[in-house]
């Protein structure tokens, strides 16, 4: 029976990481199914025993890539203790992201999320607005707590300047992935941060 569930799972995994790469390279009404269960050379028949239907298989890869999304983030290293700490922080996410084909594949995969079933694109929102909320709040805390230390300027709320932080580096994380400036952003983060820190510090 495990060794019947363990195989199972794995077929499941397989499963999953060939819609990811189909899914994150084809128009979602264009995805074929056939192709999914073939580039991991299993039959059709194999893959709607896991999955209902495309849109079910679209849902199930979602899911696990908010799982695994937040599991990464927690690995990203210890949380920062000072707003200093930060910096590393966000260059180890942006560095971790930008070098994993993987990370780049579900990037791909979310900028379709325009073609999807509009149930399915409202629930990776939720999911993603969950994990952007525990960060900011991570970094409203550790920013906060700056202020206290007159580390940082108080003129601004500890939850807006943790809002813009996030926003900056998410929004330089995605430029960067897609290529769309073609600049290596990651190589500036040092000069990004010292900027935002200097309009912050106390006089």
């Amino acid at each position: 029976m495990r060794k019947t569930k363990e195989s199972a799972g794995e077929t499941r995994k397989k499963l999953l990481e060939s819609a990811l790469d189909e899914m994150s390279e084809k128009p979602f009404p264009n995805v074929s199914m056939n192709n999914i269960a073939a580039r991991v050379g299993l039959s059709k028949g194999a893959l709607y025993w896991h999955f209902k239907n495309k849109n079910d298989l679209l849902i199930n890869l979602v899911e696990d890539i908010c799982e695994k999304t937040g599991m990464n983030c927690r690995n990203v290293g210890p949380v920062p203790k000072n707003f200093d700490g930060l910096r590393i922080f966000f260059r180890k996410k942006m560095l971790s992201g930008a070098k994993n084909e993987q990370s780049q594949k579900v990037n791909k995969l979310v900028h379709r999320g325009h073609e999807w079933p509009a149930e399915v694109f409202e629930r990776l929102v939720s999911s993603m607005r969950g994990m952007i909320k525990n960060e900011r709040d991570m970094l409203e805390g550790i920013i906060a707590k700056s202020q206290q230390r007159h580390e940082i300027k108080t003129d601004f709320p500890a939850g807006e300047i943790a809002s813009l932080l996030s926003a900056i580096f998410h929004g330089l994380f995605f430029l960067q992935i897609h290529e769309i400036y073609g600049t290596d952003f990651i190589k500036y983060s040092d000069f990004i941060f010292d900027a935002l820190k200097n309009g912050l510090k106390t006089d």
